[in-house]
């Protein structure tokens, strides 16, 4: 539970001030705004301060269940890799980053495609 708990609240933390610049940043990409003023402005007069946080549930589920499984994975071969190389912290910690590192880019890889797809064909860019 302790990986459950350590990727939520960092979840939470960046959900909190990142989202909203990301949600500028593809609302930029999609309806060509002159600037990020602009963008900004735009988006609190027609949809308020929640309209630069549409979409951070779904998101903030999703990247929490991503951290948990990092974070597991993680020190799963953190703790199997000590048996191999017990007087070398730094290549235990290498080998459980790039364990985890690879088996989660091979199961969110899908994820990122599909999110890119669905955003281009919903506001139809080209």
């Amino acid at each position: 539970y302790k990986y459950a708990v350590a990727s939520t609240s960092a979840t939470l933390c960046s959900s909190v001030v990142a989202y909203p610049l990301d949600s500028l940043k593809t609302r930029m990409q999609a309806f060509s705004f002159p600037s990020l003023a602009q963008c900004t402005k735009s988006t609190l007069k027609n949809e308020g301060i929640f309209g630069l946080y549409r979409g951070v549930t779904l998101q903030f589920a999703i990247v929490s269940a991503i951290r948990t499984a990092n974070f597991s994975i993680y020190e799963f071969f953190k703790k199997n890799a000590e048996v191999a190389f017990p007087q070398r912290s730094d290549l235990k910690c290498l080998i459980g980053g790039f364990c985890s590192g690879s088996v989660l880019s091979i199961i969110t890889c899908p994820f990122e495609v599909i999110n890119f797809l669905d955003f281009h064909f919903r506001f139809d860019i080209d």
